[in-house]
């Protein structure tokens, strides 16, 4: 399935370089279009650091410990695809699901807290390989007017939910001072799903905003009566 969008979404420029125009009520077309625009972000001239994303520090807090993660890398941004929206052009609404294949990240960390009553401080490299995740944000946009007479999209403000679907594999060197058993213990089945979620709206909210502001810089040059029926 996910091929054969690729293909489509690939598709939907015609060969000849003329655009297929979406009736704004045909959402099948409209998901084609998106996943034909997210691709162009990561064109050379467009990637504004979205694959590699580069991310200066993300915490979090679980009962007993604080994390820090720092010097953050994070790749998979290109392996997303939208499988299916909500859009009203009179409310000025967009809501998106992507699904997406996997993500590396990878950085340092410090973390903080208590071990069996007795205060710890680790810190180390980390990294974080996820499988199949679900994003789904939910957007404000607005039309605007070109002197041209042009309407140009542009997205105002978002929400973002996330969903791993797999489990996540978590490495951190050093935890519990190098203790194998204990430190293995932390991130094992039972651990990982808390610390996952503790962390990873943060890690969204930060990464769709520089995914917008790279789709705001390429909805400057994409008039929509070019692409819609409107």
């Amino acid at each position: 399935m996910l091929t054969t969008l690729l293909l489509l979404s690939c598709a939907f420029f015609s060969a000849s370089g003329e655009k297929e125009k979406c009736k704004i009520t045909d959402k099948q077309c409209i998901v084609l279009f998106s996943n034909s625009v997210f691709e162009k972000i990561f064109e050379a001239d467009n990637n504004q650091n979205i694959d590699p994303m580069h991310i200066e520090f993300v915490e979090g807090n679980f009962p007993d410990r604080k994390i820090k993660l720092t010097n953050i890398s994070m790749t998979g941004y290109n392996t997303c695809k939208v499988f299916d929206l909500y859009w009203d052009i009179e409310q000025s609404l967009l809501n998106l699901e992507f699904y997406c294949l996997g993500f590396s990240i990878n950085g340092q960390y410090e973390m903080s807290g208590l071990a069996v009553t007795v205060p710890t401080e680790e810190k180390g490299k980390f990294t974080i390989d996820t499988k199949s995740y679900k994003l789904m944000p939910n957007t404000t946009f607005e039309l605007v007017q070109t002197v041209g007479n042009k309407t140009l999209f542009h997205l105002k403000d978002f929400n973002v939910k996330v969903s791993p679907l797999e489990k996540v594999a978590l490495h951190f060197t050093n935890l519990y001072n190098g203790q194998e058993i204990p430190s293995a213990k932390f991130l094992a089945q039972e651990h990982w799903r808390n610390i996952v979620y503790t962390l990873q709206d943060k890690f969204a909210s930060t990464c769709f905003m520089n995914v917008f502001v790279a789709l705001n810089k390429l909805f400057t040059t994409m008039p929509l009566e070019e692409y819609f029926d409107l």
